[in-house]
């Protein structure tokens, strides 16, 4: 009787992995157009819906701008969960981190209304690196000294921060000249970000795009990212060789919340300008899965961090043209699980034994 295993492939190139991405987004995209059709959508509105999820919005200038600004907060999330898996810490509270993030960067324009500009920018992007960092070490102190699992903690900790900024909009942050509504105030206008001119994308694309490059760098070229990466391995042979396992844990924690806080922060001073609950909108859970999509390369992340804000911005236009809301989310998981479903088999083989 044959008898088979299945065993890990080796690493393919470059080549061979977007192969295997654009593969999965036409698998998807087959997938989507048969769920239409049998959800009693004619073949011309089927058609007319994946037009507009994969044409209107990656190949029209329009589409391709909004896209990249849906992006960028899913783009920093994504950034930093990836620094996290790197060491095979599971940060699962980019969501809650980000959101601190958010906290930090209202509360901070708020406080200093009359700071010239670019200290106030400044000083918030510090602000909320700090509280994400500070958010992200409450699992990686724990995780670092008594083994707690930090799955766990992070995925927690999201829920404690989401209700707290319910609480701060409907207590002490509410805006006193909103009449009935539970909203804080709109920041001063010196605490926007700049846009790019006639587009709705914001100075965070270039904070992403700089923690790419940096990231790239550190990891591949210093003693540090050697030493990250190690850690990720083989924790026991880096503590044989000398490496301080315990206080790497808590830094790359600490780095990792901090860039997710500087999403919240793009969010507060480049698109909604106040603080509220839904300023995380799910990002940092996406992104989650787009840092495994990416297989941790900070450079594939940014990327489909573009394709994944693509899906958002298509879904609001779907559902103008009378699909549900519903449909639209029905559509994004199908891509997710194809791209997952294809990364798999190109991650393993069947092979026969003996």
């Amino acid at each position: 009787m044959k008898q088979y295993r299945i065993e890990k492939r080796m690493d393919g190139d470059m080549g061979n992995i977007v192969l295997a991405r654009v593969l999965a987004i036409l698998l998807a995209v087959a997938v989507t157009y048969f769920l239409l059709l049998v959800s009693g959508y004619d073949v011309e509105k089927s058609l007319k819906v994946l037009h507009t999820l994969f044409v209107k919005t990656l190949f029209t200038q329009k589409g391709l701008l909004s896209s990249i600004a849906r992006s960028i907060p899913i783009m920093l999330c994504a950034l930093g969960v990836t620094i996290a898996f790197r060491m095979k810490l599971w940060n699962i509270g980019a969501e809650g981190q980000m959101a601190m993030g958010a906290v930090a960067g209202a509360g901070i324009a708020m406080a200093f209304p009359d700071m010239p500009r670019i200290p106030l920018i400044l000083l918030m992007l510090f602000g909320g690196m700090l509280l994400g960092m500070l958010v992200a070490m409450l699992a990686g102190i724990p995780k670092a000294y008594w083994n707690v699992n930090e799955t766990i903690l992070t995925l927690m900790l999201n829920y404690i921060v989401l209700l707290f900024i319910r609480y701060l909009e409907v207590g002490p942050w509410k805006d006193p000249n909103a009449g009935g509504f539970s909203i804080t105030p709109e920041i001063t206008k010196t605490a926007w970000f700049s846009m790019i001119a006639g587009t709705r994308i914001h100075a965070g694309i270039f904070i992403a795009i700089a923690i790419a490059i940096i990231y790239y760098f550190v990891m591949k070229k210093t003693k540090w990212g050697f030493e990250v990466r190690v850690i990720g391995d083989n924790p026991a042979a880096a503590q044989y060789a000398g490496i301080n396992v315990k206080k790497n844990i808590i830094w790359v924690m600490g780095i990792s919340g901090a860039i997710a806080g500087l999403a919240g922060v793009s969010e507060v001073a480049g698109v909604v300008h106040r603080l509220e609950s839904g300023i995380t909108g799910g990002y940092g859970f996406t992104a989650v899965i787009i840092a495994w999509i990416a297989r941790l390369n900070p450079f594939s992340a940014v990327g489909m961090s573009v394709f994944m804000g693509a899906l958002i911005y298509g879904g609001t236009i779907v559902q103008t043209q009378g699909v549900p809301f519903a449909v639209g989310q029905m559509i994004q998981g199908i891509i997710l699980f194809c791209v997952l479903g294809v990364d798999l088999v190109s991650r393993y083989k069947i092979v026969k034994v003996g």
